[in-house]
């Protein structure tokens, strides 16, 4: 890392309400929220094709803000910051409602599925460097660099996903040379306050009449000492304004309880010296740039690649919660969103603004029917406070009761169940795949409290839910040449496979906006509501 130097930053504390509309003046005035689940490649393909369907359709305008996870935020990172130099039309592709008009082909037409465009974020998510092979090599040649253990993942993964767009930059110390803001006054602001960032790059929130941004939430979470002294996972945003841990009653970092709100986003990494919160004296080494939340959001790759000699590569940073008293800060472990809530959703909620969610799942496995219930993802049931499917214990079961299931799931619940909501989107699922039609089901939902995420409760949300699963119909309509070279079990390419065949690529993303625009009546209602 380089040398030390202060900023100065701004804390925002979740006290005093969290709202898209306390942040930005640029997203939509609706009340609609997109949360992309990870699940790698497989996720960040599927947010790409449901973004897509969503602009075709004309509902991107009324987006007011995604929550990323992991996979999700891989493509909801180069999409929301992408550089006025590349071409946001050739980056999202081209929907085509009709599968059968997919060919097994190489071209430049949008149904040649076996190539993909340059600039378009299927040339990145097909990349010889985000497979396994190419991550295993870049790590390699990262560490005989010297490049910290702690910054090779966040390295590996930005060189494939964000240095194409311009979005990545680094020193000669390997450490982050740029930062990000929400648009050019705050960049300016910014480097006005803080000299020592005078002349670094700052990557701010794309200007679109044609397709513009909605407020970004990028997942993370830090590792805690729960009261009892075990582990615990702390949730994390990350946003162009701030990031920090809003929750509060977690657990503590170096003795010292975390969450409550954040800072700049730029000055996340660094240690608190002096001033009051609003206008705190940070002290860092690098600030917090993109190539950093890219990494943190996704960082359960590098713990796969454990096996492979590979130690220590969950990133560190410093902490420091703005409840806190300077001087303060803790260095941190941090970890893949996705380990603590993996579909968007319950941070999404914390922004009192948002009433209505189209919650896109992107399951590694598909739906399954065993007996009279109806299994799905375990992440979907933790958000009802249920835990995964167990035949040893009678199938499902509530976290309040006895049973098995992900502690770091235990404590998600933010939508009421007391009235069989969960069991009723289960069986709703079914009879989607059933009758052969994608998994798109409607709800509305009433909102419990739950403070490890800042979710207040009381009020009722409408959620769209798309749960990644094959539909026959889809499989039908395709081409047979197409069909014979699509896997069964597709779309539900396993996580682990980072890199899977272009066409592969190509028709994921074409099937997940085609399942999307199969609701076209749901959406409808979803948009027209409040």
């Amino acid at each position: 890392m380089g040398e030390p130097y202060v900023v100065t930053a701004r804390a925002t504390l979740t006290g005093d309400g969290l709202s898209v509309a306390r942040f930005t003046e640029q997203a939509a005035a609706t009340g609609v929220g997109v949360a992309f689940s990870g699940g790698g490649t497989r996720a960040a393909v599927t947010a790409m094709g449901v973004l897509r369907a969503l602009e075709h359709l004309g509902y991107l305008p009324q987006i007011r803000a995604i929550s990323a996870v992991s996979g999700g935020a891989w493509f909801s990172v180069p999409f929301t910051y992408l550089p006025p130099s590349h071409d946001e039309r050739v980056f999202l592709g081209t929907h085509l409602s009709d599968p059968g008009a997919l060919r097994w082909r190489r071209g430049d037409a949008p149904e040649a599925i076996d190539s993909v465009t340059p600039g378009s974020f299927l040339e990145a998510a097909s990349c010889f460097e985000l497979g396994a092979r190419g991550l295993l090599k870049g790590m390699q040649e990262d560490r005989l660099a010297g490049v910290p253990s702690d910054r090779v993942w966040t390295r590996r993964v930005s060189e494939a996903l964000l240095r194409r767009y311009g979005l990545c930059e680094y020193d000669d110390a390997h450490a982050a040379a740029d930062f990000f803001a929400a648009d050019a006054q705050a960049a300016a602001a910014i480097q006005r306050e803080s000299p020592a960032l005078a002349g670094r790059t700052c990557h701010v929130v794309r200007t679109s009449d044609a397709m513009p941004r909605p407020f970004l939430i990028v997942n993370g979470a830090l590792r805690v000492r729960a009261e009892g002294g075990e582990e615990v996972l702390a949730p994390v945003q990350f946003t162009p304004s701030f990031s920090g841990v809003m929750g509060a009653g977690i657990g503590t970092l170096d003795g010292r309880e975390v969450g409550g709100g954040g800072v700049s986003s730029y000055a996340f990494d660094g240690e608190w010296i002096a001033g009051a919160p609003g206008a705190m004296q940070i002290r860092q080494r690098a600030p917090m740039s993109l190539c950093d939340i890219l990494g943190v959001t996704s960082v359960y790759y590098a713990d796969l690649l454990g096996d492979h000699d590979f130690h220590l590569l969950s990133p560190t940073y410093t902490y420091a919660s703005p409840l806190w008293t300077p001087p303060a800060g803790a260095r941190g472990v941090y970890v893949d969103g996705g380990s603590v809530e993996s579909t968007g959703v319950a941070n999404l909620l914390s922004y009192g603004d948002i009433d209505r969610v189209i919650a896109v799942v992107s399951s590694p496995a598909a739906l399954e029917r065993r007996g009279d219930d109806i299994v799905v993802e375990r992440q979907v049931g933790s958000l009802f406070g249920i835990r995964e499917w167990n035949q040893k214990h009678g199938g499902y079961a509530r976290y309040d009761a006895p049973g098995e299931g992900n502690p770091d799931y235990a404590h998600n619940q933010v939508f009421a169940a007391d009235d069989g909501e969960f069991l009723a989107l289960t069986r709703a699922m079914g009879a989607r795949e059933a009758a052969g039609e994608p998994i798109v089901v409607e709800q509305t939902l009433r909102v419990v409290d739950n403070p490890k995420y800042a979710v207040t409760g009381g009020r009722r949300v409408r959620v769209l839910w798309l749960l990644l699963s094959p539909a026959a119909r889809w499989r039908a309509a395709l081409h047979p040449a197409v069909s014979l070279r699509i896997p069964p079990s597709f779309p539900n390419i396993p996580t682990a496979i980072t890199r899977p065949p272009r066409g592969h690529v190509h028709a994921l993303a074409q099937f997940a906006g085609w399942a999307m625009e199969q609701r076209a009546d749901a959406l409808a209602r979803l948009f027209a509501a409040g």
